[in-house]
């Protein structure tokens, strides 16, 4: 198959496609280490009740104060995500059109 050396996509593809690849595939990363450490921590403390209201962020401006289940319907997004990013084959088409390595892209 020739090569694509029509400008406006070979831009499209440098400038939007890679990068967020990249991005993507740090997503896939951050959120796998979340739920890796939510479900650490709810191990040990099963049964807490109350809000969040009480963080660095919320004091810092506008953040809301948050409840028990908007935790964990935040966490459950998390895993739909993480469902559907480990289909067989789905991070192989996310990864392809990356070029930096992925600890260029993410901090933990």
């Amino acid at each position: 198959m020739p090569d694509i050396t029509e400008p406006i996509i070979v831009q499209f593809v440098g400038a939007d496609i890679r990068p967020r690849a990249e991005n993507i595939r740090a997503i896939k990363h951050l959120i796998d280490d979340l739920l890796v450490r939510w479900f650490s921590i709810i191990t040990v403390n099963p049964a807490w009740t109350g809000a969040v209201g009480s963080d660095e962020i919320i004091t810092e401006g506008t953040g809301a104060i948050l409840t028990k289940d908007d935790v964990t319907n935040f966490v459950a997004e998390l895993q739909t995500l993480q469902t559907q990013l480990d289909l067989p084959g789905a991070m192989d088409v996310i990864t392809k059109p990356t070029v930096r390595p992925l600890e260029a892209t993410v901090s933990l």
